[in-house]
């Protein structure tokens, strides 16, 4: 699975927290999306960490226009 993309939601805490530093210890890139930019950003750095680029897609997918621009943007 190494070098293929992983699209996490709700990655700043909690089991979507979990599941993305589980894939970036496997390798894979990964957009990442939460509510709350700041602690986004600090995910963000812990996962580089790993070697792996992340993308950092905030929003709140209870809005109809953010789930789109979270694939799109990933």
């Amino acid at each position: 699975m190494k070098g293929k993309v992983a699209l996490v939601t709700g990655a700043t805490r909690g089991i979507g927290k979990a599941i993305a530093k589980l894939l970036a210890e496997k390798g894979l890139h990964l957009g990442i999306n939460g509510r709350d930019e700041e602690a986004l950003r600090k995910v963000g750095h812990e996962l580089e960490a790993f070697g792996v680029e992340v993308c950092l897609v905030p929003g709140d997918l209870s809005r109809v226009d953010v789930p789109e621009r979270i694939v799109k943007t990933t």
